[in-house]
């Protein structure tokens, strides 16, 4: 018996990560296929964390990312929907802002 439960955990675990695979890849097709207007808003978030007084190390900290990651936002060079979904919730960012 311990062998067939253990099985079925591993296959568990196995689509659990294959599920959570796919959400990531998804996550990149959307960056992708927006990445025109995410790029227009990326190059803005510089400018609303300085006006946050924010410096990039402390919006990582409040977003709960690294430190690059929020500099290579900030240039333009791609994220992952989460993590731009984290940046906006820590800015608390308001549809105009992004305009």
């Amino acid at each position: 018996m311990v062998g067939k439960t253990d099985t079925g955990n591993n296959q568990v675990c196995k689509k659990n990560e294959r599920m959570k695979n796919f959400s990531l890849q998804i996550d990149y097709m959307l960056i992708f296929l927006l990445s025109e207007d995410l790029n227009m808003v990326l190059t803005k978030l510089a400018k609303i964390r300085e006006s946050r007084g924010l410096s990039p190390e402390q919006l990582a900290v409040l977003a709960g990312m690294s430190y690059n990651t929020v500099r290579r936002a900030e240039k333009g060079k791609g994220i992952i929907l989460n993590n731009a979904k984290a940046i906006a919730k820590a800015l608390k960012l308001k549809i105009d802002e992004l305009q």
